[in-house]
């Protein structure tokens, strides 16, 4: 479960698709507290905000794909510090048939406890990202030595060329294990971002 603050913004990358076009589109989200009830004390209490436009596709009818980006504040939600929040986007054709998406479901901390979090994170993947470049300086030797053992070679063997093939195959794991580390920094950032932190928070 995503750990996220009771302030956070969340970006909404949102794809309707219906092929007798999109009447109505919504956020349908239940707010649970850190005792596991929901907040209104009913069991399947489901509260909804429109998104968007309240019609996609007025009245004719035909294949149609929506997408749009929005964002979605919480702090207006009054989400407890320990509680939940879990949410889906639905939404109903013109027949009327409703579809709905996975549940997303978000565990509600405090900015502290998030920021520790993210700054375990961000050591592990700096360390991972030396083991890397270690590994890679490694096999750079290795390449080189095996190019001056046959430097005077006229032709390379079957066993040769083998060898370097499993060194241009270790290089291409690094870049891929590199470009993972990148992606990951890349969601700390965006979680900075979207928890509305800062900089300082993460790196005192």
């Amino acid at each position: 479960r995503t750990m996220v603050t009771a302030d956070a913004i969340l970006p909404l990358w949102l794809e309707l698709e219906d092929d007798f076009a999109i009447q109505d589109a919504w956020i349908a989200y239940r707010r649970y507290s850190a005792a596991g009830a929901t907040v209104d004390d009913k069991e399947q209490a489901v509260e909804r905000i429109l998104v968007g436009r309240a019609d996609f596709g007025g009245r004719s009818i035909g294949p149609m794909v929506l997408d749009d980006e929005d964002a979605w504040a919480l702090k207006h939600l009054g989400l407890e510090v320990g509680g939940r929040l879990e949410f889906q986007l639905e939404s109903s054709d013109f027949r009327p048939q409703t579809g709905a998406s996975q549940v997303v479901k978000l565990q509600i901390v405090d900015a502290s406890t998030l920021i520790k979090e993210l700054n375990t994170r961000q050591q592990n993947l700096r360390q991972e990202l030396e083991r890397v470049l270690d590994k890679e300086r490694e096999t750079k030797y290795a390449t080189l030595d095996r190019m001056n053992v046959f430097a005077d070679k006229k032709a390379f063997t079957a066993e040769d060329l083998e060898q370097f093939a499993a060194l241009e195959r270790r290089q291409r794991s690094f870049v891929a294990k590199v470009q993972f580390v990148a992606e990951q920094f890349e969601e700390i950032r965006l979680q900075m971002k979207y928890n509305q932190l800062y900089e300082e928070d993460i790196y005192n």
